[in-house]
């Protein structure tokens, strides 16, 4: 009896294998070019969302500080009152003890009447060369506001014997020495304050700029 035959058919696939592995290469390629677009784009739209928060947090900021400005010190240095004394000699007429009261300062220079008799007038032994010669005069009084020293009042005087000062005025510091001046006097004796929009910047309201005015120690006849 004669043995069966087996017979076996091979087929050659790897061209179509190749083509396979050659589409899914492809394939990998476009899906991660796909992913790097997608990535870009993500990055694009978060850099405009974190640029729009930022925009947004700039103009509220310049909203604040333009509806709440705040308070600027403005430093004022007050003038120095310059008074020029001549080098002169004094001439006494006579040399009495009374010389020694004649030496103070007439009353009129600080608000009160003067009761000197004609007696004491007629002792008057100095003669000044500051006749022609314009002074000032202060008189201090405390706030007895809190922040604010002493209220200060001015006297411009045209010449030391003169009757009256000519114009005054008054003034007082905040805690860091910035000079407000409160109210001025003229010639015609009325007061007027200084008050306007421009004390805000120094925390005051009309009723305490009105009570620091109070503390001016005007002159009296």
């Amino acid at each position: 009896m004669s043995e069966d035959i087996t017979e076996y058919t091979v087929r050659d696939y790897s061209a179509v294998d190749r083509q396979i592995d050659e589409i899914a290469r492809r394939e990998r390629i476009l899906t991660n070019r796909l992913n790097l677009e997608n990535l870009k784009r993500f990055i694009l739209i978060g850099l405009i969302v974190v640029g729009g928060i930022c925009l947004l947090l700039l103009a509220l900021a310049v909203a604040y500080r333009i509806a709440f400005p705040s308070n600027k010190k403005i430093v004022e240095t007050p003038l120095p009152v310059e008074v020029i004394v001549k080098n002169e000699p004094i001439i006494l007429k006579d040399e009495t003890k009374k010389s020694n009261v004649n030496n103070v300062p007439s009353n009129k220079m600080f608000g009160i009447k003067n009761n000197d008799t004609n007696e004491n007038k007629q002792n008057e032994v100095i003669t000044s060369k500051l006749d022609n010669t314009s002074v000032v005069t202060f008189k201090y009084q405390a706030s007895q506001l809190v922040g604010f020293k002493d209220v200060t009042t001015g006297w411009n005087w045209e010449t030391p014997k003169a009757e009256k000062p000519n114009s005054q005025f008054c003034y007082t510091h905040n805690n860091d020495m910035v000079r407000i001046n409160l109210a001025n006097v003229l010639k015609n004796n009325n007061v007027v304050s200084n008050y306007d929009y421009i004390a805000n910047k120094y925390n005051l309201s009309k009723n305490q700029w009105d009570k620091l005015i109070n503390k001016c120690q005007w002159y009296t006849n």
